[in-house]
């Protein structure tokens, strides 16, 4: 928590500090042998999902997560600090169907975050119980991580060389059928909601 005076404060910016802070993250040298079997993992995906983290922003990792979901042709789920970093308008972007991705992804890739609570802590029912998740952030994993994030693949490199490495080797997976799935999925919920919009009388506030 911060104190209110702090949070009101003003504070001048030409967003140096963005970038220092931007500049310390994912400094240690990759390894390869976890790279490879990351690349292992994700070529036998079937259900695949990517799921975008606060870190994939800080670390300024747009053009490499975007190119990483497109080329691939991945289902992506934007977490709240990690929207904007895939645009929200991409075909690919699977939050109007998050309770299926979550449930029926057998690998998912965290980008910039971590199995946290707003991720169920990778537990079942949300996520299956047989699910493998690949975890790329930053920050070396710490002490306090739960029994399904030790079990994790971890990735703690500089974020967007990573993503590259998997681009290079990985290319497009051939999930066609997930891909039609979850956006089916995704417009049935839209339009849902749409025509729950369009016959209730009055405005939000009114």
């Amino acid at each position: 928590d911060l104190p209110a005076d702090l949070i009101c404060a003003d504070y001048q910016s030409e967003g140096e500090v963005f970038e220092k802070i931007s500049s310390l993250l994912g400094k240690d040298p990759i390894d390869q042998p976890k790279i490879n079997e990351a690349i292992r993992v994700l070529k036998s995906a079937v259900r695949p999902l990517v799921i975008i983290g606060t870190g994939a922003a800080m670390s300024r990792s747009e053009k490499a997560v975007t190119e990483f979901v497109t080329q691939c042709g991945i289902p992506f789920l934007p977490l709240p600090m990690g929207r904007g970093v895939v645009p929200d308008n991409n075909d690919l972007n699977a939050s109007a169907a998050r309770s299926l991705v979550l449930k029926e992804a057998d690998v998912v890739i965290v980008i910039g975050s971590t199995l946290t609570w707003q991720l169920h802590f990778g537990e079942a029912p949300k996520f299956s119980s047989t699910c493998k998740f690949i975890i790329i952030d930053s920050l070396p994993i710490g002490g306090s991580v739960n029994i399904i994030e030790k079990n994790a693949l971890w990735l703690s490199y500089n974020q967007e060389e990573t993503v590259y490495a998997l681009i290079k080797a990985v290319r497009k997976l051939n999930v066609d059928e997930w891909r039609v799935k979850v956006f089916e999925k995704g417009s049935a919920a839209r339009a849902k909601v749409s025509n729950v919009i369009k016959h209730t009388e009055g405005t939000p506030l009114g």
